[in-house]
């Protein structure tokens, strides 16, 4: 997976892990989900219209895999710049020094398989 650095004029809205709204600096709201389809979609231009610039995602889908709601207390966490832990900034978290990557990736792909299910039946 790709790794770009979160740009802080960006604000995300979290719906859910894998589902939020972006705006961008200029107010324009693109919706972004990883679960749907198997790269995920987004409203924004560059998706819908180019087909992303990062192997079939653009950069908001990707700065939405790297971000993932701590588990302790309900922040966003971003992927650090090595891709191994997500780090939570609320400093009081017991996650400030880092949540496994490998944990929420398996937990991603858990729930997309649930979510293949229920589609199929």
């Amino acid at each position: 997976m790709w790794f770009l650095p979160f740009q802080e004029e960006y604000l995300f809205e979290i719906e859910r892990d894998g589902v939020a709204v972006v705006t961008n600096p200029k107010g324009i709201k693109y919706h972004v989900n990883i679960w749907d389809r198997p790269r995920g979609v987004c409203t924004c231009y560059n998706y819908v219209k180019a087909g992303g610039n990062y192997r079939g995602r653009c950069k908001h889908l990707i700065w939405l895999l790297q971000s993932y709601i701590c588990p302790d207390c309900g922040n966003r966490m971003l992927l650090e710049s090595t891709g191994r832990y997500y780090e939570c900034p609320n400093q009081g978290c017991r996650f400030s020094v880092g949540y496994d990557s490998r944990l929420v990736y398996h937990i991603r792909s858990i729930n997309r398989k649930e979510l293949r299910n229920v589609r199929s039946n």
